[in-house]
């Protein structure tokens, strides 16, 4: 999973690299290159339906471009995390006797449309002396990829021991993701950026705790992200 990331960064650095060259002098609007420093979450089996638990975010890091143009802007991102949950966790339900818990490393890449609500497409100027704050809208597509370390409590009874072993069966590694939401931008001055955004993503799978049969088949799992931004303008 490690090999991905860094060849997925690998990568954004070769597609940056060729952008740049082929675009010369001739962008009006600066581009950006820059990290992500934050967290993330998973709501799914291990968790109350329609929740997150607080006591299960985990560090995610990640390096992204932006590319600029009048109207919006292109975002290419490569981000790794960790997801995690625990049955335990929820004291006073029938998940403390259920007793299931996984851990899974996550790597995602995406490319977000981000839509400018406040100065549109005039903050990103070359040779500006002002300096701005925006807001923004996203949505785009991305693949996350998994690997869960899935604990299943053996010892139940009932049905749970075939419902397991069809969930062992089918798990999943390689999801679709839709990431969707907000963030705001502000020019420290020069040519940096500092940001911050949190995005839902849907996966449109039941597989990304490895658990669905045995847990709750019939809502899909979601992960979301959210954190800190931190750019510098390539072309100013």
């Amino acid at each position: 999973m490690t090999n991905y990331y860094y060849s997925g960064i690998l990568a954004l650095l070769s597609f940056v690299l060729t952008t740049q060259n082929l675009s010369g002098q001739n962008f009006k609007h600066p581009n950006e290159m820059g990290v992500l420093l934050g967290t993330c979450n998973y709501a799914g089996d291990i968790v109350k339906t329609g929740s997150y638990d607080m006591r299960e975010f985990g560090a995610a890091y990640g390096v992204f471009y932006r590319a600029n143009t009048p109207s919006f802007s292109w975002r290419f991102s490569v981000l790794r995390g960790q997801l995690s949950g625990n049955d335990l966790s929820w004291v006073g339900t029938d998940r403390v006797d259920r007793g299931f818990s996984f851990t899974s490393p996550l790597t995602e890449f995406a490319v977000h449309a981000e839509f400018q609500l406040l100065n549109r497409g005039e903050w990103r100027m070359k040779n500006s002396s002002r300096r701005y704050f925006d807001a923004f809208l996203f949505v785009g597509a991305g693949v996350a990829l998994v690997n869960p370390k899935t604990n299943f409590n053996k010892n139940l009874g009932g049905e749970y021991p075939a419902w397991i072993a069809e969930d062992e069966r089918n798990r999943k590694t390689t999801m679709m993701a839709i990431p969707v939401g907000l963030g705001v931008k502000y020019e420290l001055g020069g040519n940096f950026i500092i940001g911050a955004d949190f995005s839902l993503n849907p996966v449109f799978n039941d597989y990304l705790d490895g658990i669905s049969r045995s847990g709750d088949p019939e809502n899909n799992d979601w992960y979301i992200t959210g954190g800190l931004s931190f750019a510098v303008k390539l072309n100013n």
